[in-house]
């Protein structure tokens, strides 16, 4: 009876010390649905520098303006936009635009 009940009571602790050792990774799971963040890089190969920005679209270091596609306007103020922006966007050597 004894050692039924040292051994009840290990494996509850060790059942708890798993929990909460795997705590952080369960939370992150459920926020996310991944266990570990996903960290992907892309490096842009013909980068070209944004000055600015308007409701006509994106105004270029060489002069070009250019719409980004699938949107009509851009808000005047956007910190979202200006950090994807802040390193430039492609720009294809056939003069196409790629993604941010």
């Amino acid at each position: 009876m004894r050692r039924k009940t040292i051994i009840l009571f290990a494996t509850i602790a060790v059942l708890i010390l798993g929990v909460a050792v795997a705590w952080p990774r369960i939370s992150y799971y459920m926020l996310t649905g991944r266990f570990f963040s996903v960290q992907k890089i892309e490096v842009l190969q013909n980068p070209v520098t944004v000055t600015r920005w308007s409701s006509d679209g994106l105004s270029l270091a060489d002069g070009r303006t250019v719409q980004l596609p699938g949107l009509r306007s851009l808000s005047n103020d956007s910190a979202a936009l200006g950090e994807a922006t802040k390193r430039g966007v492609e720009v294809h050597p056939d003069g196409e635009y790629g993604e941010l």
